[in-house]
């Protein structure tokens, strides 16, 4: 950034929110604290724009994202397919990373550098994921979605192979403990 520039740039406060029950938290600082009715005028009020991914139609992440996070949140929101989500995926690398971090599961990340960028679809990386060696199982996965705020729908379409009782088991086990 150049010293001369009078240019400035803003900061813009984004949380993206993926947890199992709707964001209803507050939105702003005001809605947060209790600031006393004198004062209030001199307070500055500090608004943050919350996207709740697991809870938007595909249609709405169509309209508000572009690029590898609409991939990513389609992923996460898992209304569609995740083998049916064709767009390619430009920086493989980054998204692999979230990925990991979201689900819990390494493998995602083990992945950085097999894939050219702009060339694999999710399905691709899925396969990939699947194949890899470490064997997590199935539940292994359950319970770190579940420990990640995933909801028990998006758990259980991610999850085809396991039966659907035995993730309720696991996501109750999980969201009790919480």
């Amino acid at each position: 950034m150049d010293e001369n520039d009078p240019r400035r740039y803003p900061v813009v406060t984004i949380v993206l929110y993926y947890g199992k029950e709707p964001w209803n938290a507050p939105n702003s600082l005001k809605e947060r604290i209790n600031i006393p009715a004198c004062i209030e005028k001199y307070v500055n009020d500090y608004h943050i724009n919350v996207f709740d991914i697991s809870h938007m139609a595909d249609s709405e992440i169509d309209k508000l994202f572009y690029s590898d996070f609409k991939i990513l949140a389609k992923f996460i929101n898992g209304t569609e397919d995740a083998r049916e989500i064709t767009e390619k995926i430009e920086f493989p690398d980054p998204l692999l990373k979230v990925l990991s971090v979201v689900t819990g599961d390494e493998r995602f990340e083990a992945l950085n550098g097999e894939f050219e960028e702009g060339e694999a679809t999710m399905c691709e990386i899925l396969d990939r994921y699947e194949a890899r060696g470490k064997h997590t199982t199935s539940r292994e996965i359950a319970e770190n979605l579940a420990k990640n705020g995933v909801s028990l729908d998006i758990i259980i379409a991610s999850i085809p192979n396991l039966p659907e009782d035995e993730i309720q088991e696991i996501f109750n086990s999980i969201t009790k403990k919480s």
